[in-house]
């Protein structure tokens, strides 16, 4: 992980506590996620997908840990945004 997002992580995790917020953050492979089925209400995943060579599987592993009803946040880059067809 890149020395900027850990810092954020570090940044987050203090507001978190200060404010009594029992927050997860976990890093770790999204294709291989060690988390057990149906285990959050809520996933929050920003700039990654862009990043995995196996978006489906990624996104089978979010709905897989997610609770029914739960809620998938997501947010991707894509090289439309900078004008050109994204690879698939």
């Amino acid at each position: 992980m890149l020395p900027s997002i850990l810092k954020i992580f570090e940044i987050a995790k203090q507001i978190c506590k200060q404010k009594d917020l029992l927050i997860n953050f976990s890093e770790g492979d999204v294709q291989k996620l060690n988390f057990s089925d149906n285990f959050f209400d809520y996933i929050v995943c920003f700039d990654l997908l862009e990043h995995v060579s196996d978006r489906k599987h990624a996104l089978n592993e979010f709905a897989r840990i997610l609770k029914p009803k739960g809620l998938l946040i997501l947010e991707a880059e894509t090289a439309d945004r900078f004008g050109s067809k994204a690879k698939e």
